[in-house]
């Protein structure tokens, strides 16, 4: 693999939570959510580092969990905007 491949699969792993949220909750329980991935993503890598010996925490893990939660935010908002809007008129 590539070096740093994993960081793919970190964005991945918060952001489509992030969608999901944003596009089956309502709007003040999406942001409840994202605010929510938001925090576990720096939190768990402290912990790693912190509390697990045989695991590390990566800063650069944790900055790929956030990029994925804004990500997966900033799609699922425009997606949930566009289904609100419904179909273009014709």
């Amino acid at each position: 693999m590539p070096p740093d491949s994993d960081k793919l699969g970190h964005a991945l792993l918060f952001g489509l939570p992030a969608l999901a949220a944003l596009l089956t909750l309502a709007r003040r329980w999406a942001g409840v959510a994202v605010g929510a991935l938001t925090v576990h993503a720096p939190v768990s890598e402290w912990l790693q580092a912190a509390v697990l010996p045989s695991r590390s925490g990566d800063l650069r893990d944790a900055v790929a969990d956030l990029v994925g939660v804004l990500a997966g935010a900033v799609i699922g908002w425009a997606w949930a905007r566009r289904l609100e809007r419904g179909p273009p008129a014709r």
